[in-house]
């Protein structure tokens, strides 16, 4: 593989390039003096600023761009003798200082071109528009060429060339910022053009300008416009055979644009700051799967018959209407209509059940930013197919429906800032109350997915010491947790804390014993541990009426320790001491509280099986982990 050399400061570095010899590849970012002629075989040059003298490079295939200068060796004329290939980028063509240049730049010979970008200064003092328009007409690219960008161009008319004969390949055509432009070439004619963008042509009064009745842009599937001022028609003359492959439309900030022919190939359709004439032509749209209307000030209600014959939408989404009150509430069929997106509508307040009446193959829906929303209407009952709804940024909604338990294929609920399920600043503040059913169910499937993660191994490994809740009990059930606390590595469970039944006097004292030894063991100044009781909740032999009272002052006495102590273990083989806190620790987890700040606790459960009549003995039966 040939060399490649790529730097900032490739001057500062080498004092004589030339001795590069077999240098093919360069790319340099900032130059700003003359090549040698000594690396004449480089065959690729990658540039954001123009050295001098570029011409010199005769075997030069590649060339990303050209800037034109006004001193010796950066004219346009330096592209003369470099067969470039792929693409070309040339800028600063106001530059160029008489018309000799531009024909000698000789783009029309560079048969390997393919992509050409021809660019003016935008804010540039302008030479004459003849002048400006000979230098565009001698700039004339092979018929070769595939993609064509023209940006800032300051004549008032097209070059000749730009006809079906010089570019009947081109497959993409970009023009922008073209100011004075009054009419297109007849781009309509190019047989192969599957893209056109138009940005900026603020005179242009109309794309197809043409009275004839042959096909016109055969081949087009995506017209895009924006800051067309002017534009009044995207044809002088309607017709059958008008864009007649056109599936994507894309138009932005075009206020005299009243009306759209009917494109019957058109699948997506995109309208930015459009006024109310032009959203009456999207019932022209038989086939459109996708809508997206965006930014209207002016409408208090979309056009009456707006969303009619739109059988085929799928996806539909209107955004920044500031002053829009309502949806349409004309019945609509939009029976196969997947996802809506209703954002930015301050004025919004409620949906209509007639137009939920018709969704009933809606899978998402999302409402966002409507600061007055307060009702979602019991319409949504008829949203069978529902199986995502977003809530974000409704301050006035209250409550959802009770029309919601009839989403059975509702996956997701997302009600963003809820305080009470995500713990995190309110978007919608008024939201208090969840219908019952949904809940139970929310509690259900929380429930249900703690269980389902009950004895399964952690998905995440911590190197940091894990706090540990260590639960002791009398009747031999302290002696196996010591037995078990030491084959543990013990400097991984830290801080501990012991706890013990209230009547319990002789299992914390083990317990301190068991802590003595390990800081004797390991030469450590004092022991971290600390030691607790806790109510019994039943005495043996109480009576279970006055146990009632005594187990709900147990519950009370472990949630204030849990609370406290915050565990990120809990150690226990069965006395009864752990039934309130494992309880506590596994209601912690259904629930998710952390806006108390409780971590989750994993609960590991060490079943001892011991036997009275013969010599006691251990055996370590199950292990049973609950995590989160």
């Amino acid at each position: 593989m040939a060399p490649a050399f790529c730097t900032a400061n490739v001057w500062e570095s080498f004092c004589d390039i030339s001795r590069l010899i077999s240098l093919r590849v360069l790319c340099v970012p900032n130059i700003g003096v003359s090549l040698s002629s000594s690396i004449c075989y480089l065959k690729h040059l990658r540039l954001s600023q123009m050295p001098p003298h570029i011409g010199q490079i005769t075997y030069l295939k590649t060339l990303t761009l050209f800037i034109v200068g006004e001193r010796r060796g950066c004219h346009l004329a330096e592209l003369k003798g470099l067969n470039l290939g792929q693409e070309l980028r040339v800028t600063h063509l106001n530059r160029v200082g008489n018309l000799m240049d531009a024909q000698e730049a000789n783009l029309v010979e560079k048969s390997n071109l393919r992509r050409l970008e021809l660019s003016w200064e935008l804010d540039s003092e302008s030479a004459s528009q003849e002048k400006v328009e000979k230098v565009f007409e001698a700039l004339q690219p092979h018929s070769n060429l595939e993609i064509l960008k023209i940006e800032g161009y300051k004549g008032a008319k097209f070059p000749v060339w730009m006809d079906y004969q010089i570019l009947s390949n081109v497959v993409s055509i970009t023009l922008s910022n073209c100011e004075n432009c009054r009419q297109l070439p007849p781009l309509w004619q190019l047989p192969r053009l599957r893209y056109l963008t138009i940005i900026n042509l603020i005179l242009l009064e109309y794309v197809d300008t043409s009275f004839q009745g042959e096909r016109k842009f055969p081949s087009l599937e995506k017209l895009c416009i924006d800051g067309l001022l002017r534009l009044q028609r995207l044809s002088r003359q309607d017709g059958s055979e008008l864009f007649p492959c056109l599936t994507k439309l894309e138009i932005y900030d075009c206020p005299e644009l009243t009306t759209l022919p009917c494109l019957p190939s058109t699948k997506s359709l995109v309208i930015h700051f459009g006024n109310g004439e032009l959203l009456k032509s999207i019932s022209h749209f038989r086939s459109l799967t996708c809508l997206r209307l965006h930014r209207n000030c002016d409408l208090v209600y979309l056009p009456h018959g707006i969303l009619q014959n739109l059988s085929s939408l799928r996806e539909m989404s209107i955004t920044s209407f500031k002053k829009l009150k309502g949806v349409a509430t004309d019945r609509v069929s939009l029976s196969g209509l997947k996802s809506l997106t209703i954002y930015e509508y301050p004025n919004l307040e409620a949906f209509p059940e007639l137009v939920l009446e018709g969704l009933n193959s809606l899978q998402e829906l999302t409402v966002g930013m409507c600061i007055k929303f307060s009702n979602l209407s019991e319409g949504l009952r008829h949203l069978s197919a529902l199986e995502i709804l977003n809530l974000d940024g409704c301050p006035e909604l209250v409550t959802l429906p009770n029309g919601i338990k009839y989403l059975t294929s509702l996956r997701k609920l997302g009600i963003y800032g809820k305080p009470s399920l995500y713990f995190c600043d309110s978007n919608c503040p008024k939201l208090t109350v969840l219908p019952e059913s949904i809940s139970v169910t929310i509690f259900t499937i929380r429930l249900l997915y703690v269980l389902y993660l009950t004895g399964k191994p952690s998905r995440t490994k911590s190197s940091q010491p894990l706090s540990t809740l260590v639960v002791l009990g009398s009747g031999g059930h302290t002696a196996e947790m010591m037995n078990l606390l030491s084959v543990l590595q013990m400097d991984r469970f830290a801080p501990r804390f012991y706890i013990a039944a209230a009547t319990d006097n002789m299992s914390l004292q083990k317990s301190r014993v068991f802590e003595d030894s390990l800081v004797h063991k390991n030469g450590v100044k004092g022991s971290t541990a600390q030691f607790m009781q806790i109510y019994r909740s039943r005495e043996v032999g109480q009576s279970y009426i006055t146990s009632v009272w005594t187990t709900l002052l147990a519950i009370a006495h472990a949630l204030w320790l849990m609370i406290r102590i915050r565990p990120q273990v809990v150690l226990c083989n069965g006395p009864g001491t752990c039934i309130p806190l494992c309880v506590i620790a596994f209601l912690f987890k259904a629930c998710r509280t952390y806006v108390l700040g409780i971590r989750w606790s994993s609960v590991f459960y060490v079943e001892s099986i011991a036997r009275v009549k013969r010599p006691f003995f251990k055996w370590l039966a199950s292990l049973q982990v609950t995590h989160s």
